[in-house]
């Protein structure tokens, strides 16, 4: 299991836990198995029991993968969490003790790459990819309002105001991730310009990142075929 030794006062934040079935039964909803959160001292997860997804079936020597979400009080405090496994209200396995710090809440982002093209022909569409780093408090999470935000688009290259995060996409502090999705060129010739942020419920935050593309046509490429004829 891992549960972070830090989360943000006052904010969400989302975690996966993996526990390996090292029995002989199987896991499922249906037969009543469920992550059970024995001790919780600050109230941070509710329900206090994870099920697994109904279509789950967790064999011997298998690892499944639950995921909840850390709601922590204002900072500062020390919350104590404790699980188990548990099938039908009767407890199995190893018990997981941790303690979490409550801090207060930092947005903050690192501009690192992108794989925007400085050339693109008329109407070309291309895939490409913008990496920032979590340099702040928070957790970056799929279903959480964190989103990279396009703050400058000037031949409208994106056809959006932000690119969301990948479903199951869970970025700690000091983690990077990369978005991906394409850009289309106009269809005429002509300079463009691109920026990317960080940003979290549309508010941007953070380092910003630029890119520029020359749309031009390719070199000996024929625009009226009746030319060589």
């Amino acid at each position: 299991m891992t549960i972070p030794a830090q989360i943000p006062g006052a904010h969400d934040t989302c975690v996966q836990l993996t526990l390996r079935n090292t029995g002989n039964t199987v896991w499922t909803q249906a037969a009543n198995y469920a992550l059970a959160v024995t001790n919780d001292s600050c109230n941070l997860i509710t329900p206090d029991v994870l099920m697994l997804d109904p279509s789950a079936s967790v064999q011997p020597g298998q690892e499944y993968t639950f995921r909840t979400t850390l709601n922590a009080p204002p900072p500062p405090m020390t919350c104590m969490l404790t699980f188990q496994m548990d099938q039908g209200g009767t407890r199995f396995g190893a018990v997981y003790n941790t303690s979490v710090q409550v801090i207060g809440a930092l947005d903050d982002a690192r501009a690192l790459s992108n794989t925007v093209p400085a050339r693109m022909a008329p109407s070309q569409i291309v895939q490409v990819g913008v990496t920032f780093q979590n340099i702040g408090s928070t957790t970056w999470c799929d279903t959480s309002t964190f989103a990279l935000k396009i703050i400058n688009d000037t031949c409208s290259m994106v056809g959006a105001t932000q690119i969301p995060l990948a479903p199951g996409q869970i970025i700690p502090p000091g983690y990077l991730y990369q978005f991906v999705f394409p850009i289309t060129a106009p269809a005429t010739e002509g300079h463009c310009t691109l920026a990317f942020q960080m940003s979290n419920a549309g508010v941007g935050f953070g380092e910003t990142m630029t890119a520029e593309v020359d749309v031009m046509i390719p070199p000996n490429a024929a625009q009226e075929w009746s030319i060589y004829e």
